[in-house]
């Protein structure tokens, strides 16, 4: 064997060995594409990397819409509002356009809002002031904005008042 035909195979031993682990990756769970190339950066050169995971995509086996509609599903599910599901998306590098879609599928943003308020306190005494102030953040911090934590405010003070 000549010292470039040995170079040649080893070339293609290590490009081999990206795709099998991107496809270990992906067996696991969905992955979006920054996701992979940033986990596969240090096996090989950054140029074979995008030809892997472009053939990956062209095979159907990564996609970022799958993989946003997954991830923005289970975020969802735990409780968590727009603002911080489309953050955490951004840094994944995808875009959901489907989201608001998915949060209706689960009753719509006015219903998650409320049950994650409810579980998290789940008395019904009215808050003072530097207690709602506290809820506000934690809700902020769950991903809801202001609009939808006042609509909340609105409809638990209506609530009470009946």
């Amino acid at each position: 064997m000549t010292r470039s035909s040995a170079l040649t195979t080893d070339r293609k031993d290590d490009i081999a060995a990206v795709r099998d682990r991107a496809l270990r990756l992906l067996a696991r769970r969905e992955h979006s594409r920054k996701e992979l190339a940033r986990k596969l950066a240090g096996m090989e050169e950054t140029e074979n990397v995008e030809t892997i995971l472009q053939q990956l995509a062209e095979a159907g086996w990564q996609s970022d819409v799958r993989f946003a509609e997954a991830f923005a599903r289970q975020r969802l599910q735990q409780g968590y509002g727009p603002v911080r599901i489309r953050y955490e998306l951004q840094q994944r590098g995808v875009e959901c356009s489907t989201l608001d879609a998915l949060a209706a599928e689960l009753g719509g943003w006015e219903a998650l809002i409320q049950r994650v308020y409810l579980k998290k306190y789940a008395d019904h005494a009215p808050p003072t002031r530097a207690e709602w102030a506290k809820r506000c953040r934690f809700l902020q911090q769950r991903g809801f904005d202001f609009d939808a934590i006042e609509a909340l405010r609105r409809a638990l003070h209506a609530g009470r008042d009946r």
